[in-house]
């Protein structure tokens, strides 16, 4: 028998404390699907259970991030979606709104930190599949750009830092060490033709062994310049180039806008 007295079926209810409700009541709770306004402008949609958010759902937050997936008691609980207000994902798994590893996520986005596995997309293409720490890339990964161009190894804060092979759309793939984003130490880079070439790499740039400088000073150098041998590319500029376009992925839009407007002002 239904209670009259007590909230039942579809209904609309504005709390003491501003938030707002729309949807289904039953003995006097939230109970079925609803939307729920928070007071500070956050809106959850989907499921109740006696009064507690449970099923799927979606909160978006007032800053334009949501969370997307299944909620028990109130907390995230399994495979959820996030994205942030530029358009951002992460993809993850929950347990009372705790990253599987024991990572805790809090319950607004825009103040959590992404931590341990996970995937992160761009707007632009580019993903990365690893280890997060604190927020940001750290320990192995995977980052790919497009179809072609990847880097799978070591990071330490956002920049590849350690062992890693990095993978050009040419064909071109080196295999070794990495300092501040760029190859360092030992390494190999092999070549489309297979030919290997072992060296050591500092701050991008492969170093002239012995061998090589006593070859080099056997070679005649010719009379005339041969225009038609192409100029050797400078791999170091490259990855350096890259590496600047990876921090400004990570970089607030309000110092983009800034360094923006320092450059017009400059002209």
């Amino acid at each position: 028998m239904v209670n009259w007295q007590k909230r039942y079926g579809f209904g609309k209810q504005i709390f003491s404390n501003g938030a707002y409700y729309v949807g289904q009541w039953l003995n006097d709770f939230l109970n079925g699907y609803g939307r729920y306004i928070f007071k500070n402008g956050d809106q959850y949609s989907g499921e109740f259970v006696h009064g507690e958010r449970e099923g799927v759902g979606v909160l978006v937050y007032q800053g334009g991030s949501s969370y997307e997936s299944k909620w028990l008691k109130n907390q995230k609980d399994g495979e959820g979606r996030e994205q942030t207000g530029d358009g951002n994902v992460q993809v993850g798994s929950f347990k009372a709104n705790k990253k599987d590893d024991g990572c805790i996520f809090l319950e607004m986005f825009k103040e959590g930190q992404i931590c341990g596995k996970g995937t992160q997309t761009w707007p632009d293409g580019k993903r990365y599949e690893g280890e997060w720490k604190d927020g940001k890339m750290h320990d192995q990964g995977k980052f790919i750009w497009g179809e072609t161009k990847t880097f799978k190894g070591e990071y330490v804060n956002n920049v590849r830092q350690g062992y890693g092979e990095y993978s050009w759309p040419d064909g071109r793939t080196y295999k070794g060490g990495w300092k501040n984003g760029v190859m360092h130490g030992k390494g190999l880079m092999i070549w489309p033709d297979q030919r290997l070439q072992k060296g050591i790499w500092i701050n991008g740039q492969k170093q002239i062994t012995k061998e090589e400088q006593t070859l080099l000073s056997k070679v005649k150098k010719p009379k005339t310049a041969d225009t038609s041998v192409n100029k050797t590319k400078d791999f170091g500029a490259e990855i350096k180039e890259e590496k600047e376009q990876q921090k400004k992925q990570f970089m607030p839009q309000s110092k983009i806008q800034q360094k923006k407007s320092k450059t017009e002002s400059q002209n």
